[in-house]
């Protein structure tokens, strides 16, 4: 039993397995990808975004003072 990896849902922790990390509490299974756990539910698409959110949040990062402010240091740091 990995020490190190705990069930999001029922706090218990979770056994290395092939491929994957199971919960013996609540019968839960996460697939390793790229040998990492994964707690991710993946759609049946597998991509997390959604394409008509693109457009929102290239409006959001023109005024955002984190993107701003990032932008403004790489700049001076380029310079």
């Amino acid at each position: 039993m990995n020490k190190g990896l705990i069930c999001p849902r029922c706090k218990n922790f979770l056994r290395a397995g092939k491929n994957k990390y199971d919960c013996l509490s609540c019968n839960v299974s996460y697939p390793t990808i790229d040998d990492i756990c994964c707690f991710v539910e993946r759609d049946s698409k597998g991509s997390g975004f959604k394409a008509e959110m693109f457009e929102f949040l290239f409006e959001v990062e023109k005024k955002h003072f984190w993107h701003t402010g990032r932008k403004e240091i790489i700049y001076q740091m380029l310079n």
